[in-house]
């Protein structure tokens, strides 16, 4: 099974619609394998939805695939990002460079991408995430990452080196040179600002991380973040659970033809994680996030939380405070401090 689900990690060019290709561009180290960028014919160039991050590995692969279509990367007519993550953001600059096509961008991901061009705005988050994971129990974990998060000096190597060209507002008609239209459909949870890009006409919707194949994409893990992510996801979801579309191409994972079916599954995983975090505080008594979120198994493996990597232990705790404070919102649980902790308990 493991196998047939990671075959869509095979390098290579895939029409995926008339004159739409996905090429996969491998994201060395990294638990996801691979990152989907789309690359739509454009005239006498090509038109690219999102990335990869900046790595000598992705600019071979990006390279090579645009060759397979006669193309170079001089070619680009136009760079159109779904989100600021570096794996779908981060060689904006450079192909930009290369290419003098434009970057375009959602307007709500500013905030994101300022903190990763600018030092004290990346100081000012870590300081917050630390205090985030304090008031919910995980001081430890606080304390660990502060030793070995990523550096400024890292986030810049993956590529956020500078601004969009073009900030891209909710509902903006992109129309390409060759007529071709990307309506923008902001769909926050994964980041505040993260955008589909929706061709009504070829019944294309370019998703991004928003609608993933195979995983559910990480809630709650961005700047300077109030811990309400899930309950935007969650909204983004239904809003978007009956666009008329034939494909989906999302930023992991193959294409796919069912959106309805998707979001439905999406939606049933979440609900099933909100019951599962009730059923812990009712089994054990009032708890801090980082407790419950111990409790439970992670990713689609299953996994125990204490077999996590780091940065994995800390998406967890992240993605469980969302998860909580969602619960907390609709009245199921009573947020209950207790001194320089917060707890979750229930009615």
């Amino acid at each position: 099974m493991t196998a047939i689900r990671d075959a869509w990690t095979r390098p290579g060019v895939y029409e995926v619609a008339t004159g739409v290709h996905r090429i996969v561009l491998p994201l060395p180290g990294d638990g996801l394998k691979a990152v989907d960028v789309y690359a739509i014919e454009d005239g006498e160039g090509l038109a690219l939805v999102d990335t990869g991050w900046r790595h000598p590995g992705l600019v071979e692969a990006l390279t090579d695939g645009f060759a397979a279509l006669d193309a170079t990367l001089a070619d680009l007519t136009a760079i159109v990002c779904t989100h600021s993550h570096y794996d779908h953001y981060g060689l904006a600059a450079e192909l930009r460079s290369l290419s003098g096509a434009p970057v375009l961008l959602g307007e709500q991901e500013r905030l994101n991408l300022d903190v990763a061009l600018d030092r004290d705005l990346w100081d000012r988050d870590k300081l917050q995430r630390g205090a985030q994971l304090r008031l919910h129990g995980a001081g430890s974990l606080a304390e660990t990452l502060a030793r070995a998060d990523f550096t400024f000096e890292q986030v810049q190597e993956r590529g956020f080196v500078s601004l969009p060209d073009r900030w891209v507002a909710d509902g903006e008609r992109i129309t390409l040179g060759s007529g071709r239209v990307l309506e923008a459909r902001l769909t926050p949870g994964h980041s505040r600002g993260h955008l589909m890009y929706l061709d009504a006409e070829a019944g294309v919707l370019f998703a991004g991380d928003h609608v993933l194949p195979h995983i559910t994409p990480s809630i709650g893990f961005e700047a300077f973040s109030d811990g309400h992510g899930l309950e935007a996801f969650l909204a983004s979801l239904t809003a978007s659970r009956d666009l008329p579309v034939a494909v989906v191409a999302p930023g992991h994972g193959p294409v796919f033809g069912d959106l309805a079916g998707r979001v439905d599954e999406l939606l049933a995983h979440h609900e099933r994680r909100l019951a599962a975090c009730v059923a812990i505080l009712a089994a054990d008594g009032p708890a801090p996030a980082a407790e419950v979120a111990a409790k439970l198994t992670w990713t689609r493996h299953e996994r125990a939380f204490d077999t996590l990597n780091l940065f994995n232990r800390m998406l967890a705790t992240t993605e469980t405070i969302t998860h909580l404070e969602l619960l907390a919102t609709r009245g199921s649980l009573l947020r209950a401090p207790d001194g320089e902790i917060l707890r979750y308990a229930l009615p």
